[in-house]
């Protein structure tokens, strides 16, 4: 097989990695006939490999004798040399097991078009197709199920991989604090919470409710670690993780009923508006639409308590007031509030997840993320979250 001067570099740096690799886990395989022969195979290798390279070079890969290498790295050296992406062969085995696009996306925390990304994006690097896509699910085609095997040792292979570097961090950190807004805290804590507490026993785990400006200063000064909040309108000392987005709507007491499914953004200076004071973001983004709209708002009341208060001061007619579906679906479906999507223009705002940017990250706290974006992917996927889409 003839290689140009670039993949030679590739092959030789490739080597060097798995000599790093397999000399790190010397515990498991270095201790072994099979490991100490692969060893020796490939110290001559290197000493090899050491010599200048030019114009094309012509490597036998049969001397590299693949057979040497535990399964899960003689696996990564396959799909290195065959231009195949694991995770389109982890999404791949999940589909095949669910028979169906949506279930995997469901099970993988991801959402459908995702996963139909990574299947489109197979089949063009197989250059066949795999699957038979129906109104009932999906069917392997025969050059499916001959890669099925393939992609499940692949799968097989990586996740060792995984609890073996996880190993390290399995416990998670001592204590973790999580912040959100009350909606969000409503929507997400009790999932959340349980996934948290399965995955990671031994963390304590404290949950917090607050406004959106309050939980960036929290994160600034390290009193939270984690922070699920509506993107501020200046997020530049936040690392953020785009999670979700909702609709605003204008939200009104039962006795409304001119008010309609509906409500230009035009009108909102006709209505007299319960808002939090100035510094909050769901006025500044009030405020911002108002200018757009070259509109005045009709503030009624100034409202910095819980979410809670402000819908019951809406719901005694002191006024109304802009909140996502989300925050008041029950009390809608309970006949006590009505709401109106705002539109011309329709009005959003974005859900992520926050770190701050001017402090170190808690050790181990990439699993706690992790955790938290499934679980909130979850919870939209399943449609618990009214009148939200993720963000992809």
């Amino acid at each position: 097989m003839d290689l140009s001067c670039r993949e030679w570099l590739h092959y030789q740096r490739f080597l060097q990695t798995y000599l790093f690799t397999a000399k790190w886990i010397n515990s498991s395989l270095g201790e072994t006939e099979e490991g100490n022969q692969f060893f020796a195979t490939s110290s001559e290798n290197q000493a090899s490999e050491q010599q200048p390279v030019s114009g094309r070079a012509s490597v036998d890969l049969q001397d590299f004798h693949l057979s040497r290498l535990p399964n899960s790295l003689g696996l990564l050296f396959f799909l290195r040399f065959h231009a195949m992406n694991s995770d389109d062969l982890e999404y791949f085995a999940k589909v095949a097991t669910c028979g169906s696009i949506t279930r995997a996306a469901v099970e993988l925390g991801s959402d459908q078009s995702t996963v139909s990304r990574h299947m489109a994006r197979l089949e063009a690097s197989s250059q066949t197709r795999l699957l038979h896509r129906s109104g009932r699910g999906v069917v392997l085609t025969d050059a499916g199920l001959a890669l099925l095997e393939h992609a499940r040792k692949v799968s097989a292979a990586l996740e060792d991989a995984r609890r073996t570097v996880h190993s390290f961090s399995d416990e998670g950190p001592a204590q973790v604090v999580i912040a959100a807004q009350p909606t969000i805290a409503r929507m997400t804590y009790g999932a959340v919470g349980k996934a948290l507490k399965a995955a990671f026993p031994k963390t304590r785990l404290r949950f917090v409710e607050g406004l959106g400006s309050h939980m960036m200063a929290w994160l600034a000064a390290g009193e939270i670690d984690v922070a699920i909040l509506y993107l501020p309108m200046h997020a530049g000392a936040l690392k953020v993780d785009m999670l979700l987005r909702e609709r605003l709507h204008l939200v009104v007491p039962p006795t409304h009923l001119h008010i309609g499914a509906d409500f230009p953004v035009g009108r909102l200076g006709e209505v007299p508006l319960i808002l939090p004071s100035t510094h909050h973001g769901l006025r500044l983004q009030a405020q911002s639409l108002a200018h757009a709209a070259g509109i005045e708002l009709n503030i009624a009341l100034e409202c910095d308590a819980s979410t809670s208060v402000t819908k019951q001061l809406v719901e005694e007619g002191c006024g109304c007031t802009i909140l996502p579906l989300a925050s008041v679906a029950d009390e809608v479906a309970q006949g006590r509030l009505r709401s109106a999507q705002l539109v011309d223009p329709e009005v959003v705002r974005d859900v992520a997840i926050a770190t701050a940017r001017n402090r170190p990250p808690v050790v181990q706290l990439w699993g706690i993320l992790r955790t938290i974006r499934q679980e909130i992917t979850r919870i939209a996927v399943a449609g618990s979250w009214p009148d939200a889409e993720l963000i992809k």
